[in-house]
């Protein structure tokens, strides 16, 4: 089982801090990438949050953090808000590129 085969099947309790969970996810990632080999840090959408939230911190605010990735201020707000999502110009921005993995599952 992968790590994010592993991340998917866990149902976390209302209790446990998300601070704690977010620690325990990159430990469970870490470990897949330690073992397949993939060299590369991979990201879950709370952490590109929290990534934001920094970008836009050391860019002194949203506007100047917005002209720094080449988007309004109204999307970046967006999605920093979480009402949308990131898209190719934020990501580059803070270095990322989207990975998409698909997984299948047998039916019977």
């Amino acid at each position: 089982m992968r790590g994010h085969e592993i991340l998917s099947s866990i149902a976390w309790s209302s209790d446990v801090h998300p601070d704690t969970i977010a620690s325990i996810e990159a430990a469970i990632l870490d470990l897949d990438r330690k073992v397949h080999g993939t060299n590369r840090t991979t990201y879950r959408e709370q952490e590109l949050h929290f990534l934001l939230k920094d970008f836009i911190t050391k860019h002194g605010g949203i506007r100047k953090a917005a002209d720094a990735a080449g988007v309004s201020k109204s999307y970046l707000s967006d999605v920093d808000c979480g009402r949308r999502p990131a898209g190719d110009k934020i990501l580059a921005a803070l270095g990322l590129v989207r990975s998409v993995k698909k997984t299948f599952v047998k039916i019977a």
